[in-house]
């Protein structure tokens, strides 16, 4: 056994370029801890018999090759991969591809090929968008998903390369021996490199200047950056041991127990890193503090991991049974596919949930869009109605925002949206990237992520819209069929389903705060008199219609007498002292509501108390948030309350245009922000 993988590597070195790369090779392939390897801490604390563990010999850490057949060919292990298993199987130009780099901003991927000496861009089908030569055995790369660029470790040639989307060369540095991993931060652009035979990690400046540099590393061989705050997590792998650096290369953690830690990628949304441990065939997950959350040992040589950060979970290259697999984030399997030969990276594009791969030995770059075959194999799953209430205008251009929910059978994440109906209509597939439109988040708020999906509103069948209810049904990339029903409020006809505020139209409406006119229409861009603003405020603050008591019996304003449709109202909003009239005596309910006289009435309709005794402690910026709303403007304090409070932002030139009459579209934001309505 020990024979077969040595000749193999032999072989190889013969093949690379120089001497340099046939050490890389050998070094890759077999990676045995030299003799003065540190002794690993204990994993977890001691042994059942007390006794701190201890290094396995080399012979344990290597699994049996796989046997011969006839005629002398391999035989690949794993499961024969399923015929919908890969959306393609680019393998035109790769000889030894080792990395891949998904980017989920358009779909594409970036791939490293050793042998090659080349890194190749390839679209989200698999067309080639361009192919970088200049390199001499590139090992790892990693996109940054901001502005299209990749990093590049260029291992035989001891330097890093960061290259445009383009292919333009944007800076090159040399001074590192074999840098064998790259992880790109998203938000600053700088790059931490696993400089592996200088046993040391580096971080860099997006312009390859050096900002960080740790030497307390025996051989790290990947390095994996946390987006949410700068950090980056080591794979120490002769040290066996995980390392946990701050942005500012202070450790915060370093945690033993490992054989020979090969991958880590770590969860930007809860800061969790998976681990490849591949001495020990297993992957690990850890929590942020270093807490063990649960292991999976059926593996041989795991070699790369990936996680998806839009749902917790993983990739995992495992290199000896030839097969990818999908972990779940609390370790139950997803998915598993064989047919590939000695896969070596993977990389997940959170985006779509698709896995790209580099199959190494197969001399090819694979891409898995999806897991099974999406037929119906199992019992339908009711998963119950949505509580946002989404807006819908049927027929209507623009698209319609639902949720199809998590259930207890199946994560959000495992929905495949080509299969997914809304009322009739399918899942909208966004043209400029190229992807499904889709969001996962807690919408009913029980614990589990739903998937949010857009929908063609003009697609959207009117007659499936039935008592505030929409059909929802699909499948399940594992052909898991569920049906239920959607909450959703049919908007007026004259706000499309891409209007701006018809969301809170739609939230106004849902509350009672908001009434469209006798023949349905809303007019969204009718300005608002003061008698409606008056009904607006007064049902706000009253909590719907219902709630708003009759006016006095003899009027406080003559030019709103007793008989004036928005009476109670006005009188409603006099007495909690948020309007107030002219100083002739006249409340002049006819005139339009300018955007300053606006936020004076919201501001004292929102307060506890209400009106101006409400704002009595507040003590408004020295600097004015808007050039048109000087500090010595006389409803300053009450754009700015509003603006601290998230009602108001103004636009998009920085001003707050308080002079401009409020519209009716305008009003609904202003009321739904301000009385905190769910949409």
């Amino acid at each position: 056994m020990w024979k077969h993988i040595c000749a193999q590597v032999s072989a190889t070195a013969r093949r690379a370029a120089t001497p340099r790369i046939a050490l890389l090779l050998a070094t890759m392939a077999v990676a045995a801890p030299p003799s003065h390897a540190a002794t690993p801490r204990p994993e977890w604390g001691p042994s059942e018999g007390g006794a701190a563990a201890s290094r396995p010999a080399l012979a344990d850490l290597v699994k049996p090759w796989e046997p011969e057949a006839p005629g002398g060919a391999p035989v690949r292990g794993g499961r024969p991969a399923p015929d919908d298993s890969r959306e393609f199987q680019q393998s035109e130009g790769f000889l030894r591809p080792c990395s891949v780099s998904a980017n989920r901003a358009d779909g594409s991927c970036w791939a490293a090929d050793m042998e090659s000496a080349h890194v190749v861009h390839l679209a989200a089908d698999g067309s080639e968008l361009l192919r970088k030569d200049g390199l001499l055995s590139p090992t790892s790369l990693s996109v940054n998903a901001t502005d299209g660029s990749c990093w590049v470790a260029d291992a035989a040639a001891g330097q890093v390369v960061h290259l445009s989307e383009d292919g333009a060369e944007l800076w090159r540095g040399g001074g590192f021996n074999v840098p064998i991993s790259v992880s790109v931060d998203v938000t600053d652009g700088s790059c931490w490199v696993a400089d592996h035979y200088n046993n040391r990690i580096v971080h860099l400046a997006a312009d390859g200047a050096e900002l960080w540099r740790g030497s307390e590393f025996q051989r790290p061989w990947s390095v994996s950056v946390n987006a949410a705050d700068g950090s980056c997590w080591v794979a120490d792998t002769y040290n066996a041991e995980v390392v946990h650096l701050a942005a500012d290369g202070v450790e915060l953690l370093r945690r033993g127990g490992f054989s020979m830690p090969w991958s880590v990628s770590v969860n930007p949304s809860d800061g969790s890193c998976w681990v490849t441990d591949r001495g020990r065939n297993r992957v690990v997950r850890l929590a942020e503090d270093g807490t063990k959350l649960w292991q999976r040992d059926d593996f041989s040589w795991p070699w790369s991991v990936s996680v998806n950060a839009a749902d917790g979970s993983c990739w995992v290259a495992d290199y000896l049974n030839d097969e990818i697999v999908h972990l779940a984030d609390d370790g139950t399997e997803v998915w598993r596919g064989g047919g590939f030969h000695h896969p070596w990276s993977v990389s997940v594009n959170p985006t779509d949930g698709s896995c790209w791969v580099a199959d190494t030995y197969n001399h090819q770059i694979a891409h898995i869009p999806i897991h099974g075959s999406g037929e119906c194999a199992t019992p339908v799953v009711d998963i119950g109605p949505d509580s946002s209430h989404n807006p819908v205008n049927p027929g209507a251009p623009g698209l319609v925002r639902a949720a199809a929910l998590g259930s207890l059978t199946f994560y959000a994440v495992q929905v495949d949206p080509a299969t997914v109906r809304l009322a009739g209509a399918s899942v909208a597939v966004d043209p400029g990237g190229g992807s499904y439109l889709v969001e996962e988040r807690d919408v009913n708020e029980d614990g589990r992520d739903d998937l949010v999906m857009a929908f063609p509103g003009e697609d959207i069948d009117k007659e499936e819209l039935a008592d505030g209810y929409a059909a929802l049904t699909g499948n399940t990339y594992s052909g898991t069929c569920f049906e239920g029903e959607d909450v959703v409020t049919i908007a007026p006809p004259d706000v499309p389903n891409d209007h701006w505020a018809l969301h809170a139209i739609v939230a106004g409406l849902n509350s009672d705060l908001v009434k469209g006119y006798p023949d349905g229409l809303y007019r969204p861009n009718g300005v608002v008199t003061r008698d409606q603003m008056a009904v607006y405020i007064a049902r706000g603050v009253a909590g719907g219609e219902a709630h708003v008591p009759a006016g006095p019996a003899e009027a406080v304003f003559p030019d709103v007498p007793t008989t004036h449709w928005a009476y109670d109202h006005v009188e409603y909003a006099v007495a909690n002292d948020i309007v107030q009239g002219y100083g002739d005596g006249s409340y002049q309910p006819d005139l339009s509501v300018t955007r300053g006289q606006m936020a004076v009435f919201v501001a004292r309709a929102i307060v506890d108390p209400t009106g101006e005794e409400g704002l009595a402690d507040y003590r408004a910026p020295a600097v004015a948030s808007y050039r048109d709303v000087p500090a010595d403007y006389w409803s300053y304090r009450h754009v700015e309350y509003l603006t601290e409070v998230d009602v108001v932002s103004g636009y998009g030139d920085g001003l707050y245009r308080p002079t401009n009459f409020v519209t009716r579209d305008q009003m609904a934001v202003y009321v739904a922000r301000g009385f905190e309505l769910a949409n």
